[in-house]
């Protein structure tokens, strides 16, 4: 599925769900060449990255551990091969 992205706010991808930072703090970010704003990003903190770690655990601790380091290489190439013909320019 996908999800469009206007391109002036963007969330967080933790445990499959986009969402905002916990504290709901955000921050512009800008075109380093002209300085003009180009999106807003969450803040995230602590809280969040907690989240994250713990997702990220739940995963690894799932059938990918199982996988041995060149399975997982050979089908994190091929996410990475679909990703590129999909992609927009």
């Amino acid at each position: 599925m996908r999800t469009p992205i206007d391109g002036r706010h963007r969330q967080m991808l933790i445990d499959g769900q986009w969402r905002d930072a916990v504290s709901g703090r955000t921050f512009e970010t800008r075109n380093p060449a002209t300085g003009a704003v180009i999106g807003t990003v969450p803040q995230s903190g602590a809280n969040d990255i907690d989240l994250a770690v713990a997702a990220a655990r739940r995963a690894f601790e799932g059938p990918w551990s199982r996988f041995k380091h060149y399975e997982r290489q050979l089908l994190l190439r091929r996410i990475a091969d679909v990703m590129e013909r999909h992609w927009e320019h």
